[in-house]
Formats: structure tokens, C-alpha cells, sequence
């Protein structure tokens, strides 16, 4: 998704770069549109990558913690484990 979002903004930009000669109006728009595909998806990328490494601080992945827990302990019931 986010390998779309840069190659829709850079055939956006290309396009309004083009579109400036002949329509500038309409160039400028896709310009504007592509920068903000653009500028979208390096946050989404930089957003990913902080709660993938961040993740565990912030207490994202409270329930996965808590369920391999509870898995070791039943399994060390159950003699599965030491």
C-alpha cells in the first residue's frame, strides 16, 4: 500500500510538473496532491517502524505477553515444560 502511495505521488508529480505549461490551475492541484501522497506515506512509514520497535514500551503488545505467558505455565503444568 504504501509502495502505491509513493507511485501515485510520483506520477502525480510528474504530471503536474508537465501540467504547469498547459494548465498550470491543474498542474499546481496534482503538484499539491502528490506532495501530500508523498509526505502521507513517509509518516506512515516512520509511524510503522516506531510501533514495531517502540511497540513493546508502550504497551502494544500487552495480550501477546500475557497469552505466552499463560502458555508457559500450562505447559510447565502439564509437564510439556520445566
Amino acid at each position: 500500500m504504501i509502495a502505491l502511495a509513493f507511485t501515485a505521488a510520483c506520477i502525480m508529480l510528474a504530471i503536474g510538473a508537465r501540467g504547469l505549461l498547459f494548465w498550470p490551475g491543474f498542474g499546481v492541484l496534482l503538484l499539491l496532491f502528490g506532495a501530500g501522497c508523498a509526505l502521507g506515506a513517509s509518516v506512515n512509514i516512520a509511524v510503522q517502524r516506531r510501533l514495531l520497535n517502540e511497540g513493546r514500551d508502550m504497551g502494544l503488545f500487552d495480550e501477546d505477553t500475557e497469552a505466552a505467558r499463560l502458555l508457559a505455565e500450562l505447559q510447565r503444568h502439564l509437564g510439556m515444560r520445566k
